[in-house]
């Protein structure tokens, strides 16, 4: 099965586990909007990708609380444009820790966390 997109594209879909949701096969994945690749826009013109991935029929997005401001960013999104939400399945992961004193990377999974 297919996910149709503005009279130009498809993606294939794929189905999580046994009886999960139905998501596209290509995912946005959306680190990048807070770190790595170089200068951050601004809130607009990040929710100008976020609104371009959604129209490009590439709704299954993934983040992360290490990926700087990108779960805030999500957020003030998602609140400023709630009918996007509707459209969306977003993945996010949580306990990646990352200290910058010794440049390394741990997992967390206290409750305190």
């Amino acid at each position: 099965m297919c996910n149709r997109l503005s009279n130009h594209s498809l993606i294939p879909e794929r189905q999580l586990g046994k009886n999960g949701p139905k998501v596209p096969a290509i995912s946005y994945g959306a680190m990048g909007l807070s770190i790595s690749y170089g200068t951050i826009g601004s809130d607009e013109e990040r929710f100008k990708v976020l609104d371009r991935a959604i129209e490009l029929g590439s709704t299954y997005f993934d983040s992360a609380d290490v990926y700087g401001d990108n779960e805030d960013l999500l957020g003030k999104y998602f609140k400023k444009y709630p009918e996007q939400l509707k459209k969306v399945f977003l993945a996010t992961k949580f306990g990646g820790v990352f200290s910058p004193d010794t440049k390394s990377y741990s997992i967390r999974g206290d409750a305190q966390y």
